[in-house]
């Protein structure tokens, strides 16, 4: 259980939050439908999408922050070639339009900067590869 510390620089809304596991989505979605729990994590676009019309939920998107590593060893001969670095580079860019197109209510960013939206060390210019 969390505690609201009422110290805190602005107002908060719950005195109490309290934290109950659920692994499925499917456990998560019961759950809001019965009212046991306020917020559930990684439901499939289509829980959200029947939970919404319903007028059960207020669904939100909140963007998170997820590192993707592409590497390719260099020691292959087909993998070494310059066209398949670019090829892997447009391959982003698809799974990105995909996934957008597919799910409203995600809000990956792809992006070649290392630090993300909001982070101090972000830089403002797009670095050339």
């Amino acid at each position: 259980m969390l505690q609201r510390f009422d110290g805190y620089r602005l107002p908060l809304a719950m005195k109490r939050i309290m934290l109950r596991h659920a692994t499925k989505a499917a456990s998560q979605r019961l759950m809001i439908e019965n009212g046991d729990i306020g917020v559930a994590r990684d439901l499939s676009p289509d829980d959200l999408d029947t939970l919404s019309k319903s007028g059960k939920i207020k669904a939100t998107a909140v963007p998170q922050t997820t590192l993707m590593y592409l590497g390719l060893n260099n020691k292959n001969l087909n993998l070494a070639k310059p066209e398949v670095w670019e090829a892997m580079k447009w391959l982003t860019s698809i799974i990105r339009a995909s996934r957008e197109e597919r799910n409203p209510y995600d809000l990956t960013r792809f992006t070649k900067r290392f630090c993300p939206k909001g982070s101090s060390a972000r830089i403002t210019r797009i670095p050339i590869y």
